[in-house]
């Protein structure tokens, strides 16, 4: 009875795991409201606070709270494997909770935000939809959630990273952020 018992319940989790990105795309599973409408300074943070504030040395930051963030963006094609310290800073935050996030992201797309470019990991489970139905240069919302950020070796800059974990082109009834 247990082999038969434990075959059920390895092909439920198979079936699980074969649907959920088409899951979440379709938006069944998906919490949209719970992604605020932000600015980009909003979430990167002010040089008092974040990355900038922290001593000039290379130095991982996580945010166990993972705020939900949603943003106006411009899509690209631009593709990258993802960086070492995305990959890094998720699997700090992987090993900081139960759950193993680090995994799901494999490359990173280049997008606008305000005027600004920014390569953000995108879900695996994402990325072929975002390839599929999104032009060069169009407007479309992210939503995205925040990790924390990354001081680099030469302390020449830092870098928040914020994960894609789902886009729409047009998010119906959701309120414009605030200035």
């Amino acid at each position: 009875m247990r082999p038969v018992l434990a075959a059920a319940v390895f092909a439920l989790l198979l079936a699980g795991c074969a649907t959920a990105g088409k899951a979440d795309k379709a938006g069944a599973d998906f919490d949209f409201d719970r992604y605020v409408p932000s600015r980009l300074g909003q979430v990167e943070g002010s040089s008092e606070e974040g990355c900038q504030a922290l001593p000039n040395r290379p130095i991982y930051m996580v945010d166990a709270l993972l705020p939900a963030h949603r943003f106006e963006a411009r899509a690209t094609q631009r593709f990258r494997p993802l960086e070492a310290d995305a990959r890094k800073l998720l699997e700090i935050s992987d090993e900081m909770s139960s759950k193993q996030r680090a995994t799901m992201f494999a490359e990173e797309v280049l997008v606008g935000i305000e005027g600004q470019e920014r390569w953000l990991p995108i879900q695996a489970s994402v990325a072929p939809f975002w390839r599929r139905e999104l032009a060069e240069g169009e407007a479309v919302w992210l939503y995205v959630s925040r990790f924390g950020c990354v001081k680099p070796v030469d302390a020449a800059g830092d870098r928040t990273i914020m994960t894609i974990n789902e886009f729409q082109v047009e998010p119906i009834g959701q309120p414009e952020p605030t200035p």
